[in-house]
């Protein structure tokens, strides 16, 4: 028998704004995006830069990228509208694929790479501000944590 707490708890999952499960969608389809290729690019960039001495860049320069951007991301999400920089988030996150797609160096893919990581930095970090303020409070901590670790389980 299901108790009316579980109940209760189960309509409120339902109870969100439709742009929390829009953002959830893409966000995962990003981690997905980036996850899927990583498999693959050491034997990518072995085969396009025959010395091998730049493959730890060319997986690196995403999460550098990540890393070093993502903090000013948000301070510049707070300063530009945060629907913008989730725009243009992905729409890096799309030209930074396309460019490892076509490279013919080394350098094209480790450029590719962190223009890659550029974008999904700005588009999480716009995507957990505009959360923070379309999400009512009393929910804001399940929804988090439903986010993240969905997202978590696409990088694994």
């Amino acid at each position: 028998m299901i108790s009316r707490k579980k109940i209760k708890g189960l309509i409120s999952a339902f109870s969100v704004p439709t742009l929390y499960w829009e953002l959830l969608i893409i966000g995962t389809a990003l981690m997905t995006g980036i996850s899927l290729p990583s498999s693959f690019l050491p034997i990518i960039a072995a085969d396009i830069d025959q010395l091998s001495v730049l493959v730890g860049l060319v997986v690196s320069a995403w999460f550098f990228s990540r890393i070093f951007l993502e903090f000013p991301a948000g301070l510049i999400s707070d300063r530009v509208s945060h629907r913008r920089l989730l725009i243009l988030g992905m729409a890096l996150s799309a030209f930074g694929p396309l460019l490892c797609s076509l490279a013919s160096n080394i350098w094209m893919l480790i450029i590719g790479r962190g223009i890659w990581g550029l974008g999904t930095s700005l588009y999480f970090m716009s995507n957990m501000a505009m959360l923070t303020e379309i999400l009512p409070q009393n929910i804001r901590g399940k929804t988090w944590d439903c986010f993240k670790a969905l997202n978590s389980l696409e990088v694994s």
